[in-house]
């Protein structure tokens, strides 16, 4: 005998799924509303907090809302059955209620040392809040990707990567500080303990005199520098087993005299210069120099009657 479509529709399929396949639906969806899905029935109660990838979005919660979403971080991370496995933690958040925020991401942070996260992403801090707890970060050994974005937080900031990282399974890295300032040698030290970087991005760091970096395994590379300072001078980068570059150096180059790149297996670059003046010609003819045996090549610069002097040189 047939089914009705009326009993069709009655069929409840959703229950029919193993646990398994429900958190890994769960797993795709933003953490407040996963967190919601405990209504829909008993079985459903505990199984957002399996999920393997949280992601903590919060944008200007006010009280008690902002309460509401702590307290909903910490039993989902804090809290959680030790059994079920925690790869992925995104942290997506706002700076209202920033004290209480930033001891919860600690509490999280710290938590996450101990059950094998792989991937961690925090964006929205003000960078002078996120200071504080970039040491807690850079002691979670089990990570292979990692993430950092802040938010604009007035005049450029000192950023003291420590010494002795152990960090010996990260593969990503993406360090995204708007007006982040560093000492000429203190992030290229940092980079080179990383031994097992491949892909690395460096976003809106501010131009020091000179900057280097070095690396035995990065393998990808996209450096963005905001030349507002009008400090940069040199830029080089020895970087033997890298394929990929994408280099940006935005505003004036004014005072750059030299642009060196070590990259014998590169095969693809993309180069982004502002405000060339014909003072950079042979510098930037010195970098076209390092990679003319790229395989491909994209070049943009500020002033297009620049680039015909540059074809002799590539």
């Amino acid at each position: 005998m047939a089914t009705s479509s009326t009993e069709s529709d009655a069929i409840d399929r959703l229950s029919d799924l193993p646990d398994a396949l429900l958190i890994t639906i769960i797993s795709l969806l933003s953490t407040p509303i996963a967190a919601r899905t405990s209504i829909l029935c008993r079985r459903f109660r505990h199984l957002w907090e399996a999920s393997p990838s949280l992601a903590l979005i919060s944008y200007h919660l006010r009280w008690p809302q902002s309460e509401k979403f702590i307290a909903m971080a910490e039993r989902a991370v804090l809290h959680r059955n030790p059994s079920y496995p925690f790869h992925s933690l995104s942290l997506e958040l706002s700076n209202s209620g920033r004290q209480n925020t930033i001891a919860m991401v600690s509490s999280l942070l710290a938590k996450a040392r101990s059950v094998d996260l792989r991937h961690l992403a925090i964006e929205g801090f003000y960078l002078s809040d996120l200071l504080p707890i970039l040491p807690i970060v850079f002691t979670i050994n089990s990570l292979r990707c990692l993430s950092l974005h802040s938010s604009f937080s007035g005049p450029s900031q000192k950023l003291n990567f420590p010494s002795g990282i152990n960090l010996t399974n990260l593969r990503s890295l993406t360090l995204s500080l708007i007006w982040f300032d560093t000492d000429s040698a203190d992030l290229p030290k940092f980079i080179s303990e990383l031994c097992s970087l491949e892909d690395l991005h460096l976003l809106d760091i501010i131009g020091t005199p000179g900057f280097s970096l070095s690396s035995q395994t990065i393998r990808k590379l996209k450096l963005i520098i905001n030349n507002y300072t009008l400090k940069l001078d040199i830029v080089e980068l020895s970087l033997p087993l890298l394929e990929t570059l994408h280099l940006e150096i935005r505003h004036n180059l004014e005072n750059l005299s030299h642009i060196h790149a070590k990259v014998p297996l590169l095969r693809k670059a993309v180069i982004k210069l502002g405000y060339i003046r014909e003072k950079n010609i042979s510098t930037i003819g010195g970098l076209l120099n390092c990679i003319s045996h790229v395989e491909e090549l994209s070049l943009d610069l500020e002033e297009s009657t620049v680039v015909d002097t540059l074809v002799g040189y590539y």
